[in-house]
């Protein structure tokens, strides 16, 4: 049986997803698409960490630039927003869940607690073809709100 220490030392594979959404491994690039979108799929936050998960037992931490997961586009639904990430899983969004990075200039969405999704270019286009002003400057996405991060 391995000791706690042990185990902790296995969760330090090296994995790393940089700002642009490419992904390391000690340093060398991962570059088999079926890998990295398995990778993005398998995505979780335990104790504050983003993780690659097979359960809540078996994880390898992942070290991340700013963001993990990127959405690619967007579109409405039946009047809700639906995005589609790099992980190529397809999310409703709740609106209460989208911010907006001043620093960054980007739109981010999160996924679930802790794990934060940035709007590509492209995405963010078609997000604020959506949007109107209010009278008072606020952006509003089909009448709600969107906060600052």
């Amino acid at each position: 049986m391995l000791s706690p220490e042990e185990i902790e030392k296995l969760r330090n594979v090296g994995l790393k997803i940089h700002s642009d959404g490419s992904m390391t491994q000690k340093g060398e690039f991962v570059t088999h698409p079926r890998l990295k979108k398995a990778i993005l799929s398998w995505l979780d936050v335990v104790d504050g960490r983003v993780v690659v998960a097979i359960d809540e037992t078996r994880f390898a931490y992942v070290e991340v630039e700013k963001y993990p997961l990127i959405v690619v586009s967007c579109f409405l639904v039946d009047g809700e927003l639906v995005v589609k990430l790099n992980s190529e899983n397809t999310k409703k969004v709740n609106l209460e869940k989208l911010l907006y990075d001043e620093e960054d200039e980007v739109f981010l969405f999160e996924v679930k607690k802790g794990l934060i999704a940035k709007f590509s270019q492209k995405a963010q286009g078609t997000l604020l073809s959506y949007c109107n002003v209010s009278e008072t400057g606020q952006l509003l996405l089909l009448g709600c709100s969107i906060r600052k991060r």
